[in-house]
């Protein structure tokens, strides 16, 4: 993970230093292990200021510093992984790998080739041309304000900076630096699978241009046609009230189908997270100083105990050594209780006080500790000579309201709903692996941090898409679970990204690897789940239920969905997620 920052200015303009020095040291700490700058005049009226941080985590021998300059002038920030495909080069560094294309390749074909997640910009100094853009999942965060005398472009913002905004992953973008006015010269061109809503994208960001789509190596097309009035299942066992949730997913998996799109998908999930796990050093957050080789935890999963984290952490097992172990994230917020017969100060009596209880520090049993325990245990008996660490994050109302103000609000910037905070903070928390290890003080050494988003949204995980298919049907849930896709990066990853990484930790996410997209989304809708006389628990994402069953993984196989911001017990269920949150602001 990588911090890149890129100011684009008038020569008369002082934008480069009022928008770098507030975002210096939270870029930084995304990437810990070398940074840089560059400051160049590009023409007699245009200058630019370009400064990236490095998490070494490709490449044998040392991180290689940003940014990269070829001999041509070209500048390079990069902020990704190549995990996969023909760009992919075992031991090489990435970056490296990407700038030596670039100098003997267009643009658009060199991206359109590369499997990971990234956001990049790229200066071609000969045509006065700034590219930048995100991978089309848009899994790493990218910010952007383009005036008419100043662009500025950043992994990561704080909120004295206004107008920032995510950059959709719609496409790849093209700044022509040689206008007088840089509103002018902003141009899309746009993901081939993207292509049906780019008119939106257009109204969004003032783009004036929309060039030659852009084809990605596995992201090519994707179908809204099935045939929806031949959904062509008969699960008479589902009337039954005498079949168990274990029965009904013995029953679901005799048939044909449904066996050999677990087999897939399962095939699919290994790769995804062994190459997740295998591509970085081999060494942990406190030996890599040294270079020391060790055998201390180098991978975390973020753990609820649910279906999603438990399936990749029973992968993960697969593919780290049997001599390391494995971190196990399990965050809790303290939930304040207040006495129940105690008589409510009258508010017309300035006399009368009653004192607050003092929250207890020990009320720290939320539901997502409770189902992460239960998780852990199955995953100790599956595999008997791992050691798992199962690290409780306990943090007090006390701590999330001073991290709130002086960390968390800054990177959550600029999403600003109760959404938004509940989850950033409850991320933010989660991703620092400090916490209780069999009940003594720990600090996770993991560099690389493995997250189950984008589960719900493939697989029909969420309680919305249950009430669509009960109000429209197939075809109406076929077309909401595209969308999920493609807005995600919008809605959650921008997000997730900035406050998983500000611990200097590579949040990596094996749902969301492009060959998995295109095989779940080129399943129709009741492949992936099954809403139809099923309660919670079981035809929600049935398909990855049915993964975890055949895994061995019982119980997580019947957890109903519990989001993170309700099992962490950091929500206040009363409050609705869509409105401005006031907690980030005072």
């Amino acid at each position: 993970m990588c911090g890149i920052f890129c100011t684009i200015c008038r020569s008369t303009s002082s934008s480069s230093k009022i928008y770098l020095e507030p975002c210096h040291d939270n870029l930084k700490r995304r990437g810990p292990n070398a940074c840089g700058s560059i400051t160049q005049k590009l023409s007699d009226s245009v200058k630019g200021v370009f400064f990236a941080s490095v998490l070494w985590m490709q490449g044998c021998s040392s991180p290689t510093k940003q940014p990269l300059v070829d001999a041509e002038g070209n500048i390079l920030l990069w902020n990704g992984d190549i995990l996969d495909g023909t760009l992919r080069n075992e031991g090489e560094c990435d970056s490296l790998i990407l700038l030596t294309r670039l100098q003997t390749n267009d643009v658009l074909n060199t991206l359109a080739a590369i499997q990971g997640p990234y956001s990049f910009i790229y200066l071609d100094r000969k045509k006065m041309q700034l590219w930048f853009g995100r991978d089309p999942v848009g899994k790493h965060s990218f910010l952007f304000n383009i005036s008419e005398d100043a662009a500025v472009f950043t992994s990561v913002g704080v909120s004295s900076i206004p107008s920032l905004q995510e950059l959709p992953a719609a496409g790849i973008f093209k700044l022509d630096l040689s206008l007088g006015d840089f509103t002018k010269g902003l141009v899309i061109h746009p993901w081939e699978h993207r292509k049906f809503d780019i008119s939106r994208m257009m109204d969004q960001l003032n783009v004036y241009t929309v060039d030659v789509p852009v084809t990605h190596c596995i992201l090519r097309e994707f179908s809204f046609q099935f045939n929806f009035d031949e959904v062509g299942h008969n699960f008479d066992f589902l009337s039954d009230p005498s079949v168990s949730g274990e029965d009904c997913f013995k029953l679901f998996y005799q048939r044909s189908h449904f066996t050999g799109n677990v087999e897939k998908l399962l095939a699919l999930l290994r790769r995804s997270v062994q190459v997740r796990i295998g591509l970085q050093p081999p060494l942990c957050a406190g030996c890599i100083e040294t270079k020391t080789n060790c055998a201390h935890s180098k991978t975390a999963v973020l753990f609820s105990g649910g279906l999603d984290s438990t399936v990749l952490a029973l992968l993960c097992h697969e593919f780290v050594p049997e001599s390391e172990p494995i971190d196990l994230f399990n965050v809790a917020f303290e939930k304040i209780s207040r006495p129940q017969n105690v008589k409510q100060k009258n508010k017309f009596d300035s006399t009368s006080s009653v004192e607050e209880p003092k929250p207890s520090e020990s009320n720290f049993k939320v539901p997502d500790r409770i189902s992460g325990l239960n998780s852990f245990e199955e995953l100790e008996k599956l595999c008997p000579g791992r050691k798992w660490n199962f690290v409780e994050i306990n943090v007090s109302r006390e701590e999330l309201n001073k991290f709130r103000k002086t960390r968390i609000s800054d990177l959550i910037y600029p999403l600003d709903t109760i959404l938004d905070d509940s989850l950033g903070c409850a991320l933010w928390f989660a991703a620092s692996g400090r916490g209780l290890l069999d009940g003594e003080s720990y600090c996770s050494p993991a560099r690389v941090l493995i997250l189950g988003m984008g589960a719900d949204e493939l697989l029909g995980g969420y309680t919305r898409h249950r009430k669509t298919f009960e109000r429209s049907g197939w075809e109406a849930l076929n077309k909401e679970l595209l969308m999920e896709v493609w807005n995600i990066s919008l809605r959650n990853l921008g997000r997730d990204n900035r406050v998983t990484s500000d611990h200097g930790r590579q949040p990596r996410f094996p749902f969301l690897d492009e060959n998995v997209i295109a095989f779940l989304t080129q399943l129709p809708p009741w492949d992936r789940c099954w809403f139809p006389n099923t309660k919670p628990g079981v035809g929600d994402k049935l398909l990855l239920r049915l993964l975890a069953w055949k895994l061995g993984l019982q119980f997580s196989a019947l957890l109903p969905k519990r989001a993170l911001q309700f099992g962490s017990r950091i929500a206040d269920s009363k409050e609705k997620g869509n409105i401005k949150c006031h907690r980030l602001t005072t």
